[in-house]
């Protein structure tokens, strides 16, 4: 399992990891670096060269493409709005996503007005994050934990189960969401 971790970990950052011992055979030990071209492609989140609203550039290419709820190959949200945690339409998820924006929800009037009354107010527009501010029709990646709210509240918007990221069907069971089949 740990010599696993570290060659995925190799692969990842672009480092040979690598000790001679006394018969010459290579082992874990001494750091050696490859050349850092690959490496300067992806800059930390929190480099200067990118904004918060700017993560897709880091992850586009390390993500592996997701499953929906049904199996299949996870469905574009929504690109009008731009919607998602990466704001590239899909319902993406990963590790940095606290939220866990995996739920692809029509939006609904009440449901608006529900999360409003939640402290997030997904209606108006909010331009310096670049957010247009939703309608009643619109398809956005929804929190789960908004979403499970919501259906407590009996007013959880209906979901398009193509873009709803699989990771879902850990915290709500497939004949829920099967009932709000957008």
């Amino acid at each position: 399992m740990w010599m696993e971790i570290s060659l995925l970990f190799q692969r990842l950052t672009n480092t040979a990891t690598t000790a001679i011992n006394q018969d010459g055979q290579s082992h874990v030990g001494e750091t050696k670096t490859r050349p850092s071209s690959y490496l300067e492609k992806w800059k930390p989140i929190n480099s200067p060269q990118f904004s918060k609203l700017d993560r897709k550039p880091r992850f586009w290419k390390l993500r592996v493409m997701a499953n929906n709820i049904l199996g299949t190959q996870l469905a574009s949200c929504s690109t009008s709005p731009l919607t998602g945690y990466f704001r590239d339409g899909c319902c993406h998820t990963y590790a940095d996503d606290t939220g866990m924006h995996t739920i692809c929800a029509v939006m609904t009037q009440e449901f608006l007005l529900f999360s409003k009354s939640r402290g997030n107010d997904l209606s108006t527009p909010q331009p310096h994050y670049h957010f247009p501010g939703l309608q009643a029709g619109d398809q956005w990646c929804l929190c789960l934990k908004r979403w499970i709210e919501a259906l407590e509240h009996d007013c959880a918007p209906p979901i398009v189960l193509e873009a709803t990221h699989a990771s879902v069907t850990e915290f709500i069971d497939l004949p829920t969401l099967m009932a709000y089949r957008a």
